[in-house]
């Protein structure tokens, strides 16, 4: 099942969300674009990537991905978007 016909029903369920954790009022639409994460998510073919290249090429400076996740949710927590984990 595609994910945007999956998600379409579910702005209830985020309305009711956004109340219970007192979240920052704003629609489910607006918060997500279904379309660009099934692009994402549904992709139907290996992604391999290689940044050799790009060391060569003077850009050094790396970003530890686990740790930039956790301080994005840390953000959107902070910010009341999404609840805080439990």
């Amino acid at each position: 099942m595609p994910l945007t016909l999956f998600m379409s029903d579910k702005e209830p369920l985020w309305r009711s969300i956004v109340q219970k954790y007192n979240l920052v009022e704003y629609s489910f639409q607006d918060g997500a674009s279904w379309p660009f994460a099934e692009a994402i998510f549904n992709i139907k073919y290996d992604v391999t990537s290689d940044t050799t290249k790009a060391g060569r090429l003077g850009f050094h400076e790396v970003v530890d991905t686990n740790a930039m996740v956790v301080r994005l949710m840390d953000d959107f927590q902070q910010r009341r978007f999404i609840p805080a984990f439990e």
